[in-house]
């Protein structure tokens, strides 16, 4: 039997941080995240991109202010991952407000542990709805940034 991560403080944590990244197109800025996810689980990355290019047409991931987040559950992978990517201009999605999503979180987690998976993607979507904390995350010139305003957005709200 394999443990999963389930600790409360892990629900945020991101495994990968890319930022200032450039995509053209909706299906290159899927290409970059499932590159980066494609060689944590050492899987090939098309039929990631093809799972995330299926989930975009599907259900509408975005939530508004340029944020997306696609979430995948995959059969017999070890553990969960969650990228996060910043991209240079924002790229067309369809979104629910019209806006091109320049800020993607890529949440991945073992088919197994739905509730857990449920349970992050609230978390991270709720937080990702803050107008300012968007604002920060667009401002952010590198990993180390964006990963402290994720991991601890309260820092910055309680200093402002």
């Amino acid at each position: 039997m394999v443990h999963f991560e389930t600790d409360f403080n892990r629900d945020i944590a991101m495994d990968h941080i890319l930022v200032d990244r450039v995509a053209g197109s909706k299906k290159q800025a899927l290409e970059i995240m499932a590159q980066e996810a494609a060689h944590a689980f050492n899987i090939k990355p098309e039929s990631l991109i093809d799972r995330l290019d299926e989930q975009f047409e599907q259900d509408n991931i975005t939530i508004g202010n340029g944020v997306a987040i696609p979430a995948l559950l995959i059969r017999n992978i070890p553990r969960s991952f969650a990228l996060f990517m910043q991209l240079r201009k924002g790229v067309d999605c369809n979104a629910i407000d019209g806006q091109a999503i320049d800020l993607f979180c890529l949440m991945i987690s073992p088919a197994e542990i739905q509730s857990v998976h449920l349970r992050r993607l609230s978390r991270l979507t709720r937080l990702l709805k803050n107008f300012d904390l968007c604002e920060k995350l667009r401002g952010a010139q590198d990993a180390q940034t964006l990963g402290a305003l994720l991991h601890n957005p309260e820092g910055w709200m309680l200093a402002a």
